[in-house]
C-alpha cells in the first residue's frame, strides 16, 4: 500500500474524497487529511507520504506552495492537484514543480481512479528500480568488503610486496589516488584466560566465541570497518586476534580509544580482554612495511600499550601527530612519548 494524504479546505469535498473512493483497491491508504496547506506543511516536516492529493487554492497555503516545498526539499512524493478552474498559468507552474496530474472539480470519480491506477504503476516501476539499485549497491559493497579483506591478509603476509602488485590492488579498491588519505589501525586483541573465559568455551565453544568477538569488532565504531588477519595464542595459552580497522570516514581530527575495545568485549561477552597492539598506519601499503619491521609475533616500541587513549591530528603535511595518552586508572593526564614510524 502506498501512503496518501489529502488536503482540501471544503469539508464536504474532503470527506467525500476520503470515504467515497475505494483507495485500498487502488493500492493506497489515506494516512492523513488536512483542511489547509499549512497543516500539511507541518506534517511534511516529519512525514513523507508517497502521494499528496491537494486543492490548488486554499485559505492560507495552497497546493502550489505544497508542490514548491516538495520540489525544493527534493522529497520522493508525487503531487496531484485539484482545481475548480482550468487555469493555464497554474498548469504551467505545476509542470515546473513536477506535479503528476491536474484534476478538475467537481471530481469525476472514474477519472480520479484512472489517474491513481496510472500513478500506482509509476510508483511500482520506481520501487522496482530502487530495489534493483539497492541490490546492486549491496552486491558492490560485498565485493569491496571481500577485496579489502583479501588485501589486508595478502599485504600483511607479504603477497603484495611488489609495488606494481600493491598499486593494482589499490586501484581495484578505488583507492589508487587516495591511498595516502586512507588510514588503517593494526590491532592485536588478547582474551584473558580466566574462569569467565573458560565458562564461555564450555557452554558455547571456540567457534562461537570467535564469531561473537568478530561481531563486537565489526560494530566497534561507525567510522571503522574491521578485517581479521589471523588468530593466535600467547605463551600462556590465551586466545589472540590480529586484525585491521579500516577507516571509512576521516575528519581533520580523529580520536579512537583502544581501551573501549576491552570494554565492548566485556559488555557483550562478559570476557576480559586487553589490547596489546594498536598501531596507526598512514596508508594501506604500510601493512607490508609493518610486517618487515615488526615481524609477525614481535611487538615494538611504537605499538600502543593497553589502556591508553590514542589521539591523532593531521598536520599540513598529512602526517599524524600523537597528542596524548591517558591512564585508565585515573591518576591524571600523563604525556607519553609515542613514536609513530613514518617511512
Amino acid at each position: 500500500m502506498y501512503s496518501l494524504v489529502i488536503a482540501e479546505d471544503e469539508f464536504t469535498t474532503r470527506r467525500g474524497l476520503v470515504n467515497m473512493v475505494q483507495w485500498r483497491e487502488l493500492g493506497f491508504q489515506v494516512d492523513g487529511e488536512f483542511s489547509d496547506g499549512r497543516e500539511l506543511l507541518d506534517y511534511l516536516k516529519g512525514n513523507t507520504p508517497d502521494v499528496i492529493l491537494t486543492d490548488i487554492r486554499m485559505t492560507q497555503v495552497g497546493g502550489m506552495e505544497i508542490a514548491r516545498f516538495v520540489a525544493q526539499q527534493n522529497l520522493p512524493v508525487q503531487v496531484v492537484f485539484l482545481s475548480g478552474h482550468k487555469e493555464f498559468a497554474l498548469a504551467q507552474e505545476a509542470v515546473t514543480h513536477h506535479v503528476y496530474h491536474y484534476l478538475l472539480k467537481p471530481v469525476d470519480l472514474s477519472r480520479l481512479r484512472d489517474v491513481f491506477r496510472s500513478l500506482k504503476e509509476k510508483l511500482d516501476q520506481m520501487s522496482r528500480r530502487e530495489e534493483l539499485v539497492q541490490d546492486r549497491l549491496e552486491h558492490y559493497n560485498r565485493l569491496v568488503d571481500y577485496e579489502r579483506q583479501q588485501f589486508v591478509t595478502d599485504a600483511y603476509f607479504g603477497s603484495l610486496a611488489h609495488p606494481e602488485q600493491m598499486a593494482r590492488r589499490l586501484r581495484l579498491l578505488g583507492a589508487g589516488d587516495q591511498a595516502g588519505d586512507i588510514r588503517l589501525f593494526l590491532v592485536k586483541l588478547v582474551l584473558e584466560k580466566d574462569s569467565q573465559y573458560q565458562d564461555f568455551l564450555d557452554n558455547y565453544g571456540t567457534q562461537e566465541l570467535q564469531e561473537q568477538l568478530l561481531h563486537v569488532l565489526a560494530y566497534f565504531d561507525r567510522n571503522l570497518e574491521y578485517y581479521p588477519i589471523t588468530w593466535g595464542s600467547t605463551k600462556e595459552g590465551e586466545m589472540s586476534l590480529l586484525g585491521v580497522f579500516w577507516e571509512t570516514k576521516a575528519g581533520e581530527t580523529d580520536r579512537y580509544q583502544p581501551c573501549r575495545l576491552r570494554e565492548a568485549v566485556y559488555d557483550l561477552l562478559a570476557i576480559r580482554a586487553r589490547v596489546e597492539q594498536f598501531l596507526h598506519l598512514d596508508a594501506p601499503e604500510d601493512l607490508v612495511r609493518c610486517t618487515k619491521q615488526v615481524g609477525m609475533e614481535e611487538s615494538a616500541g611504537h605499538l600502543m600499550e593497553e589502556g591508553s587513549t590514542y589521539s591523532l591530528s593531521r598536520t599540513r603535511t598529512g602526517c599524524c601527530v600523537p597528542i596524548c595518552a591517558r591512564m585508565t586508572w585515573n591518576r591524571g593526564w600523563n604525556w607519553w612519548r609515542l613514536c609513530v614510524v613514518t617511512i
